[in-house]
């Protein structure tokens, strides 16, 4: 015996339904979807609405998109927020008048622009040298990214083939260096040497205190003093036999 075909009304009749049931499972998954969506919109919008004010400040110290300081404003950059909290914190603990009046001769020195300019430098140097310089010398805070960057960039200038000295290894170690404007060292001309070996000195003399490199050269010029005389000293006789009179 055949197999009976199926009713052509009957086929019919299951393709319509299957062809309603469709449109039925989408909608129910659409409005799921949607569901969910605005449930985790509403659970993100105060971190979101975080990360989108960080970004305004970094945007507005003149880094933009182009460099970290935007990418540490986004809200899953916990380690960047947590550097940029740390240099505000040693910012605000030396300069205590300045952070709490949020300007120091009309000059803005509030959270957001200190955490800014922090971005800024971090995006210079990298987070963790960014925040062993201003341990060293909160006080490059107080000046503008592009007016460090634009420093930097001439030290670099000033670099050897062979980078030594490093721009980068004089500024770690005295990163007062970074508040001399770029003009003034053009018009000083001074060698990337010099300002390295003053660099070393400093970092040297820094475990003394604030009044260290004021007590490491009155140390050297009473040294030089002191062994200047002894030369004198040991000479005399022989100046004096000769009959010279070096006095």
């Amino acid at each position: 015996p055949h197999p009976t075909p199926p009713h052509p009304a009957s086929s019919s009749s299951r393709k319509c339904i299957v062809a309603m049931a469709r449109p039925r499972r989408c909608g129910k998954a659409l409005v799921a979807a949607v569901a969910l969506s605005l449930l985790a919109g509403v659970s993100l919008a105060p971190t979101f609405l975080t990360g989108a004010a960080r970004l305004a400040r970094a945007t507005r110290s003149g880094w933009g998109f182009r460099s970290d300081a935007a990418r540490r404003a986004l809200p899953w950059d916990a380690e960047g927020q947590k550097q940029e909290e740390k240099a505000w914190e040693v910012f605000s603990s030396e300069f205590t008048k300045a952070a709490e009046a949020g300007e120091l001769m009309g000059d803005p020195c509030d959270r957001g622009t200190i955490t800014a300019r922090y971005a800024g430098l971090s995006s210079l140097f990298g987070g963790d040298v960014a925040l062993e310089m201003i341990r060293k010398e909160p006080i490059v805070l107080f000046w503008s990214t592009q007016g460090i960057t634009e420093s930097y960039q001439y030290l670099k200038s000033l670099e050897p083939p062979n980078q030594n000295p490093s721009a980068l290894d004089a500024v770690r170690k005295n990163p007062k260096l970074l508040t001399i404007p770029a003009f003034e060292y053009q018009r000083t001309s001074p060698s990337l040497e010099s300002l390295a070996m003053s660099a070393n000195a400093f970092d040297a003399l820094r475990p003394l205190g604030p009044g260290g490199p004021f007590i490491g050269i009155t140390t050297v010029f009473i040294g030089f003093l002191v062994a200047t005389r002894f030369v004198l000293k040991l000479i005399a006789p022989v100046l004096e036999a000769a009959g010279l009179n070096w006095w």
